[in-house]
Parts: structure tokens; C-alpha cells; sequence
């Protein structure tokens, strides 16, 4: 996993690319033409593949270390406690993701499809301070 997050193809990016286009032919357009163009993009995909990648050898240190600090005889209760650091690990991981990453790579597909549509929204607001961007209509004076 952690290897692959260097490649033109991370498994994460594979693997989500379904999920995030939803089997939408526009959308797929969209999320090959962003993968191409947006430097961005890929590093969401990467970050997500990466923090992955990190969380699953965090958990198997973890195993290693929980695994041989009990004796022979408490081998059922040390396979119980090991898979705990994995559960904790993995919900982290899944909010964080969620959380920071993973809308604004939906809000960047969902902007692309609507370019390819036609319909684009701004996303940010164009350059300038607010004062220079207001209408002349609503500029205040003085």
C-alpha cells in the first residue's frame, strides 16, 4: 500500500475511483481528466494512500509488540487486545479522511463535471479584495 503511493496508479486511487464517480460515465470522464491535470487531486488520492499505508504498518509494530509481550499461555487475550490498536487506528484514519480529504475531492469532481457540462460554479472567489469585487450599485462611499 505504502509503496504504491508513489506510482502513476495508487491502490487507493484504484480503488476509489468507482465509489467516487459512481459509476457515471461523465463522472469517470471527469475524475481521469482531473487524475491528468490537477496536481492537486492526486495528492488527495495520495495523502489518503500514504496515511493508509501508515496506519497498516503502525499496526503491524503494534501486533509485534503486543503479541510478544504476553507469554505462551495468553495467546487468546493478547489476538483480542492486538486487534484493538487496528480498530482505533483504522476509525481514525477513516474520519480523518473523511473529514479533511475526501470532500474536496468530491467538490473538485463535482466542479469538473460541471464544466464538462457547462454549468460551472465558482468554486473560490476571483482575485481581489471584496471591496474591488462589489458592484458599483452597493460600493460603499466615503
Amino acid at each position: 500500500m505504502l509503496a504504491s503511493t508513489w506510482t502513476d496508479r495508487p491502490m487507493m486511487q484504484v480503488a476509489l475511483k468507482p465509489v467516487a464517480t459512481q459509476g457515471d460515465p461523465l463522472r469517470t470522464a471527469a475524475y481521469d481528466r482531473l487524475w491528468a491535470s490537477s496536481k492537486r487531486f492526486r495528492v488527495i488520492y495520495r495523502t489518503v494512500n500514504g496515511s493508509l499505508g501508515m496506519v497498516l504498518l503502525a499496526d503491524a509494530a503494534l501486533r509485534i509488540v503486543v503479541i510478544y509481550s504476553f507469554s505462551s499461555g495468553q495467546i487468546a487475550q493478547s489476538g483480542l487486545i492486538s486487534q484493538l490498536p487496528f480498530v482505533v487506528l483504522i476509525a481514525a484514519w477513516f474520519l480523518i479522511n473523511r473529514g479533511l480529504l475526501v470532500w474536496r475531492a468530491r467538490r473538485m469532481l463535482d466542479a469538473e463535471c460541471d464544466v464538462a457540462q457547462g454549468t460551472e460554479k465558482k468554486l473560490f472567489p476571483p482575485a481581489g479584495d471584496s471591496y474591488t469585487r462589489m458592484s458599483s450599485a452597493v460600493r460603499p462611499t466615503g
